[in-house]
């Protein structure tokens, strides 16, 4: 039997975002999502951007659980869209977790930082492979899970980062 946690989903309103909050109901946890819309399955919803510190760190409180989906979901432009959502945003989960005491922090990563490697083998693609990001949106993600380790040895969260699939396989 799971106990239940407190879990804040960024990203709660997206298309991950709402399959985790589903998920995560199911299972019997406290949800709250914070995203730029608020998603009606949340049992609370804090709606502001992962930018903005002061935000994060408020959703951040009381929280067990950290999952970190909300981001630029693909490549677009770097300077006005990556950099502030899928880097600053970043720095704002894990800064957020550490002054919050989030004991796990789970980070959405991609299949695109190993994208070249689905076409030179070996398959399938395993945890050793090197990364070979398919460009800036991918570049972004492998920043997303060396700031992961980095948090995880500096100060003892537990952080799992990795790409997830919906549907079939």
């Amino acid at each position: 039997m799971t106990i239940p946690k407190r879990v804040l989903v960024t990203g709660s309103a997206g298309r991950l975002g709402r399959a985790a909050v589903r998920e995560l109901r199911a299972r019997g946890h406290f949800v709250r999502g914070f995203d730029l819309l608020p998603y009606s399955l949340c049992d609370e919803n804090l709606v502001g951007s992962i930018t903005d510190a002061a935000a994060f760190r408020q959703a951040a409180e009381s929280i067990d659980i950290l999952i970190h989906l909300a981001a630029t979901p693909d490549d677009d432009e770097f300077l006005a869209k990556l950099v502030p959502n899928n880097i600053v945003g970043r720095y704002n989960c894990l800064e957020s977790a550490k002054a919050a005491g989030v004991k796990r922090v789970l980070l959405a990563s991609s299949g695109q930082v190993v994208w070249w490697q689905r076409f030179r083998g070996p398959l399938p693609i395993g945890v050793d492979a090197a990364p070979t990001p398919r460009g800036w949106y991918a570049a972004t993600k492998l920043f997303a899970e060396g700031a992961g380790r980095a948090f995880s040895e500096a100060h003892g969260l537990s952080v799992v980062a990795g790409s997830f699939r919906l549907g079939p396989a």
